[in-house]
């Protein structure tokens, strides 16, 4: 029985009965076993196999034990050969088995190897093209001292018949042995493992399936089997390796591979296609040529020690592109193990994830920046303060004043938010050009703003201040047809090092509420004790008022449309509250709610305006109403029990009643507000999170927080027609909501063009002037059943 690769090549067979064909076919690396039983047969194999290697020019040893060699010699003669002559030549040679042998007379592996390599060498330098060598293995049956280190010859006769020119022939005498001892040598002694293909594998099989029978060629051809079948396996995680490969090459994603010592051995074709460079250019270390200079050094530190680790790695980097330009990618890494289970590389990918990098760079902008202006934010305006404020204490003195637009809520309900808008940009455009490179100015919110001047005492700043007074006052406004002027009540603090920041933002705040009930137009400088008297006077003013108003009923609701803008019809109406003032105006939250929460009376007014629309969902059971919640409502962990109580008291559907959180109440405890949330939303009311783009919720947290929809901010919403990059804003939003399964809401949509630059940007509803004014005649529902 033989063994053939794919190429037709025999490695080596195991046989009790050799033809001479199967003799002719050796070559240098082949080897082969064989049984004999009888003398006749043992020369009738060995005789050809000797002659065919002399004939070759082959150097030819013959390995012999104990017993004479005469036979096989004398055979030789009787085909024609001349042993003398060979033997004289050295071409023939009869080597004893000693040779393996160390001193004390135990088998000796390295001996043996060695011996065999200075024969061969001695071959080849001989001018032989190959050594031929044949031994007698009776000596490994026979348990003599060290071959109890056969495993060990194994190994090392196989690597060193795998690099020789070399081909052998191992002879075992049936006659001497029982089955199972001759098996037991067959499938334990190197000579019946090696090959060219097999290297450093061992195969045993179990010999209790051949004990008290007498067949060990059938034993032969089960072990052949086994061999075989390793060869199909190997075959097969060998096409396993070509399929993956083109697997990867296939792969639309950059994928790359490196080795134990960290370089690159392998990239994709993606690779290659996102680089335009060939892959002799970046296997190795071409590949960090790519690298963007100031990505360099991260990028390799977090690469090797993830390496030094064995851990998988993440990093975000840019990447040169064949068109020269770099891309953000987001690179993964993991190590991988061999089919022994070592450590054999890392296999990663990259993702390019420029586009992502520039939304968020945007939103990062938005996060300190005001959408309509351009202006820093509040935010921005707190940072700056905590670098100031240590400087202060060092004697490096600041300055801060804090600016509100006189009456400017006349030029938005005469002209309407979008004149107001643009008033506010020309303001802003006013107070730039009057300050220093330096100086930071800010949008608080609304007509408020702050100056933070740095470096600057408090004549200084006082000087600052009369000029944008002054500038403000003599500059005539122009909107469309209409002309009109605007003042500035300023407040202005110094900044000594000995308060904290907020702090000095307050300290202004205060001078400019007096510098507002001194009469507007004019700037206070902050003295606690005025502020004081002052502060505590308006106070109680506030928190008479609104005490009144919920125990006279002096709040009411206004309902306004939010409409789906595919068809136009009314999905929910959103409840404001108001309050009615002793002459009849309505005053607006942004006046109240401050002082209701800083006054403690927010949990009564809320618990009011939900119960008010619980009633108007009894009374109108085909709308749904949303209600707005405050940061402090959110604390209150009574409140989710008592929407509980009075839904089921009304009898309403939950699903009818929504809530809205703004994003910069739930910015202050996320946790918290998720809870609260997910408890209403257990319940079956909905929530909207308002105000989305002022508070920068992260992306990471927003995927977490249970919202149904987001409401873009009106300062987004506002410049839509003039401003490009507002509605890539919007878009970018737009799309982060629909990958989280989350609707939209796009506020303050005052016509029709700002109505159709939502729809087509994919906005789900809109609210705003557009679709209908905030209205508390009850006629307004009948909209829930058409189309506005």
């Amino acid at each position: 029985m033989r063994y053939h690769t794919e190429d037709g090549k025999c490695n080596y067979a195991v046989t009790s009965n050799v033809s001479l064909r199967a003799l002719v076919d050796l070559k240098p690396g082949d080897h082969l076993c064989y049984l004999y039983e009888s003398e006749e047969e043992h020369r009738a194999l060995l005789t050809p196999f000797l002659r065919h290697g002399l004939e070759r020019g082959e150097k030819v040893i013959y390995v012999v034990d104990a017993r004479t060699s005469e036979a096989i010699l004398d055979s030789l003669r009787e085909d024609g050969i001349d042993v003398e002559q060979y033997l004289a030549s050295g071409r023939l040679a009869i080597l004893a088995g000693e040779g393996f042998y160390a001193r004390d007379g135990a088998f000796d592996p390295d001996a043996a190897i060695a011996a065999l390599r200075t024969e061969t060498d001695r071959a080849l330098a001989q001018g032989c093209s190959a050594l031929r060598l044949t031994t007698e293995m009776t000596w490994s049956l026979r348990g003599i001292p060290g071959s109890e280190r056969s495993i060990e010859f194994e190994s090392k006769l196989n690597a060193f018949l795998l690099d020789s020119r070399c081909v052998s022939l191992c002879q075992y005498d049936r006659r001497r042995f029982d089955a199972v001892a001759l098996l037991n040598a067959l499938v334990t002694h190197p000579a019946t493992v090696v090959g060219t293909t097999i290297c450093d594998n061992f195969y045993y099989m179990p010999l209790t399936n051949f004990q008290g029978h007498d067949l060990p060629t059938s034993a032969l051809r089960c072990w052949l089997g086994n061999l075989a079948e390793h060869k199909r396996r190997e075959e097969s995680l060998l096409h396993a390796k070509h399929f993956s490969e083109h697997l990867f090459d296939e792969f639309p994603t950059p994928i790359w591979r490196s080795d134990v010592d960290t370089t690159c051995d392998y990239v994709n074709q993606s690779w290659l296609t996102f680089t335009g460079r060939t892959i002799e250019q970046e296997i190795g270390d071409g590949w960090m040529e790519g690298l963007h200079p100031e990505d360099s050094e991260r990028f390799l530190k977090t690469y090797l020690d993830a390496f030094k680790s064995r851990n998988p790695f993440q990093i975000e980097y840019r990447l040169r592109r064949f068109d020269g330009q770099y891309r953000w990618v987001l690179g993964v890494g993991r190590p991988f193990n061999n089919l022994d289970g070592n450590f054999a590389g890392y296999i990663g990918s990259c993702y390019d994830i420029t586009e992502r990098r520039l939304q968020e760079q945007q939103l990062a902008y938005l996060a300190t920046h005001d959408a309509l202006t351009g202006l820093p934010n509040r935010r921005s305006l707190e940072e700056a303060l905590k670098r100031v404020v240590p400087r202060a204490r060092r004697g490096v003195t600041s300055a801060i004043l804090f600016l509100d637009v006189d009456n400017f809520k006349l030029v938005n309900d005469t002209l309407g938010h979008a004149a107001g808008d643009q008033a506010l940009v020309t303001l802003t455009r006013l107070l730039q050009e009057m300050l220093r490179a330096g100086d930071l100015v800010v949008r608080l919110g609304g007509d408020e703003f702050a100056v933070l001047l740095e470096g600057t005492d408090v004549e200084g700043a006082r000087i600052v201040a009369e000029r944008m007074r002054k500038e403000v006052e003599e500059f005539c406004f122009t909107l469309e047809d209409f002309t009109f002027n605007l003042s500035l009540s300023i407040g202005l603090a110094a900044i000594d090092g000995q308060q904290p920041p907020l702090v000095m933002l307050s300290h202004a705040d205060a001078a400019m509420y007096k510098a507002k009930e001194e009469g507007r137009n004019r700037i206070v400088l902050y003295s606690p004790d005025e502020n004081g008297l002052a502060r505590l006077s308006e106070a109680n003013r506030l928190a008479a008022r609104l005490k009144d108003g919920l125990k006279d009923g002096k709040f009411v609701l206004h309902y306004q449309p939010v409409v789906r803008l595919s068809d136009g019809q009314v999905e929910h109406y959103e409840a404001l509250v108001r309050l009615r003032g002793n002459d009849g105006e309505m005053v607006y939250p942004g006046s109240f709610i401050p002082a209701a929460e800083r006054f403690g009376l927010m949990p009564q007014l809320t618990r009011w305006i939900i119960q008010e629309a619980i009633h108007t969902l009894r009374q109108h059971s085909r709308i749904r109403v949303s209600v707005n919640l405050s940061g402090l409502d959110l604390s209150d962990e009574t409140l989710p029990e008592f929407v509980e109580v009075r839904l089921r008291e009304c009898d309403v559907e939950p699903s009818h009643l929504w809530f809205e959180i703004t994003e910069t109440a739930v910015v202050k405890d996320l946790a918290l507000a998720e809870r609260w949330i997910r408890r209403l939303k257990k319940l079956g009311c909905r929530f909207a999170l308002d105000d989305f783009g002022t508070g920068f919720v992260s992306f990471a947290y927003l995927r977490n927080l249970p919202v149904d929809l987001l409401k873009i901010d009106g300062s987004f919403i506002s410049v839509l027609e003039k401003d490009v990059t507002q509605r890539a804003l919007v878009q970018s939003v737009q799309t982060l909501a629909r990958a989280q399964g989350k609707e939209t809401v796009a506020e303050f949509v005052e016509n029709e063009a700002i109505a159709q630059i939502v729809k087509d940007v994919g906005i789900t509803f809109g609210q705003g002037y557009y679709f209908g004014k905030p209205s508390a005649d009850p006629g307004l529902f009948d909209l829930a059943s058409r189309k506005v």
